[in-house]
């Protein structure tokens, strides 16, 4: 088999673990081979990124980051802070993990294959469209309207086609629909990638009916927030409605959500920070600089319940995120706010502070818009909830 970018994912989630080993390492052979190669372009670009830091005369690339978009350097440390204490938490899911597949030692390319295969579910795309329009209900009756049109009449091109790209996304301009592209095949993530789109297509729209051309345009810190809320409510409907397995797998989802949203993009960003400062220090970052650093930073988040693995200190290589100056730090922080805001809804008191944050799109800056909403990045309380919500979570499961 031929591993590619679209396949490799799949071939994580298969059943059969030498599938899954076999894929991991033939990716992580491939970039070892050219390891030197790309440590270099990686150098240049963090060099870049130091040199204009300097010149607009920032105390660090990190502040330079942040700046355009008025965020606070202390919301960045503060994750990666949080994130650390909530290990302990994150070690149990490992450990979980491991004895539900009956495995003497858990590795990397075990993480994402599923925990409860049984029952899978699919769905036509109808509905897949219910299910998000009900899940939606929390948000009001408007919102389900305007979700449900524009995922029906036109808004959604939906099923694979020659020559169509893979990934899924919503884009558009001021005085067009939120349009969405994905591949929906019928799975529960097509759903979840629907519910997705769906929230930034939302967003997108009630922020270009509720501000004029020069305010609508959000950015992506706030972005993340809306589609993830989406997908907080989703579940919490499908909780409802499913029971056993498929509830389990449900919960699952759920965690891996967390693992690879909140965990996972800290990750990224800890090493990102820790590449920054190393060249701002004057001093060069090496492929064994790179490498070994990256595997520290896997085991430090991992724990000691993965094993240790020759080719996981590539993983660098592959991350294309790494050249964006600062943007993993986003993913993190809006699964925080949106655990944070789904917990408000779900509670009757949140959901007008939500629609008027998504009504307002770029109105402010991001900070000041969310504070208005009840959301203070700047207070570790936003990085709890999502440990807590996680150990919840863990806690249904295995129940």
């Amino acid at each position: 088999i031929r591993v590619t970018a679209g396949n490799y994912g799949t071939l994580l989630e298969n059943r059969n673990r030498e599938v899954r080993k076999a894929a991991f390492e033939s990716v992580y052979k491939a970039y070892q081979s050219h390891i030197n190669t790309y440590a270099e372009v990686l150098n240049s670009q963090i060099k870049q990124h130091v040199f204009f830091a300097k010149a607009k005369k920032f105390n660090s690339t990190l502040e330079r980051a942040l700046f355009s978009n008025q965020i606070d350097p202390q919301v960045y440390t503060t994750l990666i802070k949080e994130a650390h204490k909530g290990f302990p938490v994150f070690y149990e899911y490992i450990e979980f993990r491991r004895k539900k597949l009956k495995l003497k030692k858990i590795q990397m390319w075990d993480l994402r294959v599923d925990l409860f295969p049984i029952d899978q579910l699919e769905f036509t795309y109808d509905q897949a469209v219910d299910l998000c329009v009900d899940a939606a209900a929390p948000l009001g009756k408007d919102y389900q309207k305007t979700l449900k049109k524009g995922l029906t009449e036109g808004w959604v091109d939906k099923y694979e086609n020659k020559g169509k790209r893979s990934g899924a996304f919503s884009g558009g301009c001021y005085d067009s629909p939120p349009y969405i592209l994905m591949n929906f095949t019928g799975s529960l993530n097509d759903v979840y990638t629907l519910m997705h789109e769906g929230g930034h297509s939302m967003h997108s729209y009630l922020a270009k009916t509720n501000q004029p051309y020069n305010k609508a345009d959000y950015c992506i810190f706030s972005a993340e927030i809306a589609s993830t809320v989406n997908e907080r409510l989703l579940t919490e409907h499908l909780l409802k409605k499913y029971s056993g397995n498929k509830q389990k797998q449900i919960l699952s989802y759920e965690i891996d959500a967390i693992r690879a949203t909140f965990f996972r993009q800290t990750m990224f960003a800890e090493f990102e920070l820790l590449i920054h400062e190393q060249l701002e220090k004057g001093q060069p970052i090496t492929p064994d600089f790179l490498n070994q650093e990256y595997q520290q930073i896997n085991k430090k988040y991992y724990g000691s319940k993965l094993s240790e693995d020759q080719y996981i200190k590539y993983e660098w290589a592959r991350i294309p995120h790494f050249y964006y100056n600062y943007y993993v730090y986003q993913y993190a922080t809006g699964i925080a706010a949106a655990i944070y805001f789904a917990e408000q809804i779900k509670k009757g008191t949140g959901v007008d502070k939500y629609l008027n944050f998504l009504k307002s799109g770029g109105a402010d800056f991001p900070l000041i818009l969310l504070k208005k909403a009840g959301v203070d990045f700047i207070k570790p309380d936003i990085y709890k909830a999502v440990v807590k919500y996680l150990k919840t979570c863990l806690d249904k499961v295995k129940k």
